[in-house]
């Protein structure tokens, strides 16, 4: 009998932006990566230099477009919105400097599943299109012949990573799920017992300080 079939994820999280730099809350705001700041992949290029991925995934927000294209020229990816950031709504392009007096914003800090964004979107919006997000990558690969491992790569944002991450490792709460911006956060999953289990999870490349 063979072992059963598992899946490889490798989560990217895209380079630096001009917000990100100034540390402003960046979420559907469709704002390029800093040209003179994508060298700052070269490492994480360097890394998955040779590899081969079955599916390749990207949001439709330029700043993963930019990425992916920096690490992989020529691969077509399947782009998609559900990977898009949180939409911060009336916090969009603030810091935390001018927000830190909300109470609106303490308690989303707090307890983000129970507190809402003003004119944003809530928790319930956005991990129900992750997890259908979710739902279509694994879909299928249950089927895969035993002891075959597919491997997929998806190029997003660091609340959709951390999301995704929290999914697989329940002692990982969101917000202490931790990812620079031209990382890869490293998923192996394994199918047993009909369901998926993560077994395994590294930064690529290893983890270090983030200067902005």
């Amino acid at each position: 009998m063979g072992t059963a079939p598992r899946l490889d994820i490798y989560l990217v999280r895209h380079g630096v932006t001009r917000w990100n730099k100034e540390k402003r809350y960046l979420g559907h705001t469709d704002e390029p990566c800093m040209k003179e700041r994508l060298d700052d992949l070269a490492d994480l290029k360097s890394e998955m230099a040779g590899m081969e991925f079955d599916q390749v995934w990207t949001s439709d927000l330029l700043r993963c477009r930019e990425t992916l294209h920096y690490l992989m020229p020529g691969v077509h990816p399947v782009t998609d919105k559900r990977l898009r950031e949180c939409d911060f709504g009336n916090w969009e392009g603030k810091t935390y400097e001018d927000l830190k007096n909300l109470k609106d914003y303490r308690r989303w800090i707090d307890h983000p599943q129970l507190q809402p964004i003003p004119a944003g979107e809530s928790w319930r919006e956005f991990s129900g299109r992750l997890d259908e997000w979710l739902n279509d990558l694994l879909a299928g690969q249950e089927g895969v012949a035993a002891g075959r491992k597919t491997r997929a790569l998806a190029v997003t944002h660091g609340g959709v990573i951390r999301y995704l991450v929290s999914v697989f490792r329940r002692s990982e709460s969101f917000w202490h799920v931790t990812i620079r911006h031209g990382q890869a956060l490293y998923l192996k999953l394994i199918y047993e017992g009909g369901k998926w289990t993560c077994n395994s999870l590294q930064a690529v490349p290893s983890a270090e300080k983030e200067e902005l």
